[in-house]
């Protein structure tokens, strides 16, 4: 159950981020020299997810478990929100609500994984979240063409896209909250975490700088290539 929820959360946290590649924006006048709209709406998007990633590292690591859930709907509203002000607002203004839409998305990832760790089955449960992207991301801009097709405007389709999967989100995430802790035995093999504060992150570091910034490096690399 944790890992179809889990599925479910994240799945749906692409509706609030993909539906916008789906539209042209035929049309509407750049805001950046040299760089067509649509093509500074997704690089404002990219920047401000990269910018969460690195804000993660201290949201993830210090949240407590009875925050997961209000911190999850309250990033992925505050996404929404933003997506609303590339409606309301004049284009102009789009790429800085792109920006502001990938600033909380890129730390729904670690608070979702964190209902599935410490278990013995984690690897599994973690298996079946990845499974979302291979389906999300396609899913949703299929969502948001069919609306386009139905005469939505590029402007306002992302926003309503969002509106659409909400239903599954808010029922993944009872469900996720419903899951029981890992247990005695789960604890007994792979530990407990416990919220880290700085002493404790610069302590971790020190001591597991070496593979650390191998994974970074690596994953960051493996990133720029997808």
């Amino acid at each position: 159950m944790p890992g179809i929820a889990a599925f479910c959360v994240y799945f749906a946290m692409y509706g609030f981020r993909k539906p916008v590649a789906a539209a042209g924006f035929v049309g509407v006048p750049g805001v950046f020299a040299g760089v067509d709209y649509k093509t500074a709406l997704i690089l404002s998007q990219a920047v401000g997810y990269a910018l969460s990633k690195m804000i993660g590292v201290h949201v993830v690591s210090v949240h407590r478990p009875e925050q997961r859930t209000r911190l999850i709907l309250s990033l992925i509203g505050l996404a929404w929100a933003a997506l609303l002000l590339l409606a309301l607002l004049p284009a102009r203004f789009g790429p800085l609500a792109m920006l502001l839409n990938g600033l909380p998305l890129g730390m729904i990832w670690g608070l979702v994984f964190s209902y599935l760790e410490g278990r013995r089955n984690s690897e599994v449960l973690a298996s079946i979240l990845t499974a979302s992207f291979i389906l999300s991301s396609s899913v949703t801009r299929s969502v948001g063409s069919l609306m386009l097709d139905h005469g939505v405007s590029a402007f306002w389709m992302p926003a309503l896209t969002g509106l659409m999967f909400t239903p599954l989100l808010l029922a993944g995430m009872a469900a996720l909250a419903r899951s029981p802790p890992p247990g005695v035995a789960d604890s007994a093999e792979r530990g407990v975490r416990r919220p880290m504060d700085a002493a404790a992150r610069r302590a971790y570091l020190r001591l597991h700088w070496v593979p650390v910034t191998a994974l970074v490096a690596g994953y960051s690399l493996l990133a720029a290539l997808r």
